[in-house]
């Protein structure tokens, strides 16, 4: 697209586009996504802006009252970007920043009802985009964070248990923002990746599972864990692709 930037992974000679969108919680998942679109000779592109989820609300910059006007620059070239691919799919993924949100770029903070609530409606509203210009969309269910950093609690000695925050404190902090995702899916009928269900388990969320190590910092996955998850991640865009 003339005058804005793609990063194109995959089968760049398909005539099928997926494209991957969202903050850092989003291209955590690109060497996966990337395995798949080699795997589904599908072209790829991503575009991600860390900090900036990918719906249309207003996060508050850390230590400033307004929203990054950067990632407001970012999110409508990214925008500007699927009117002009016009990509088949477009899976969007993103950190829980209920907590930071404002109600305009300059606004006054919302309260965390209001912030979920305005989440739920700006991901439905992207939907109703993708689908204006032809495509579909797949939703990736965030992961949870962890309480202290797992590499360095790790690198003390201390086991992956202590290491590892409890599936119960872990939807504690993000449930209702995760609810908030499953209810636009469901809404929509869309295909959603639970990378919830695919860390945790009923007891605990844990930094390593045997040797492959899980997480990169408190809130990221590793590159290794998520590309493990290429063949469970190659499904789920099969599935989105389905749709159309």
């Amino acid at each position: 697209a003339p005058g804005l930037v793609e990063c194109v992974y995959g089968d760049r000679s398909s005539d099928t586009t997926v494209m991957l969108v969202g903050d850092s919680h989003a291209a955590q998942w690109a060497p996966a996504a990337e395995a798949a679109a080699q795997q589904l000779h599908l072209r790829l592109i991503v575009r991600s802006y860390g900090g900036c989820p990918a719906p249309q609300i207003f996060v508050r910059r850390t230590g400033f009252d307004d929203a990054s006007t950067a990632c407001l620059a970012f999110r409508e070239r990214t925008f500007a970007l699927i009117g002009a691919v016009k990509p088949a799919a477009v899976v969007v993924g993103g950190a829980d920043f209920t907590s930071r949100l404002l109600n305009a770029p300059s606004g006054s903070p919302l309260t965390q009802k209001e912030a979920v609530d305005a989440f739920e409606a700006a991901l439905a509203d992207l939907v109703a985009i993708v689908r204006d210009t032809g495509g579909e969309v797949g939703l990736v269910l965030d992961n949870p964070t962890q309480e202290t950093d797992p590499l360095e609690c790790l690198a003390r000695g201390s086991t992956v248990a202590h290491c590892s925050v409890s599936s119960a404190k872990a939807l504690s902090k993000s449930g209702a923002f995760l609810d908030a995702t499953r209810r636009v899916a469901a809404a929509k009928s869309l295909p959603l990746f639970d990378s919830f269900d695919l860390v945790c388990d009923d007891r605990v969320c844990p930094v390593a599972i045997g040797d492959l190590v899980v997480y990169s910092d408190l809130g990221h996955l590793s590159r290794e864990f998520t590309l493990s998850t290429a063949p469970e991640f190659a499904r789920f865009i099969s599935d989105v692709l389905a749709q159309d």
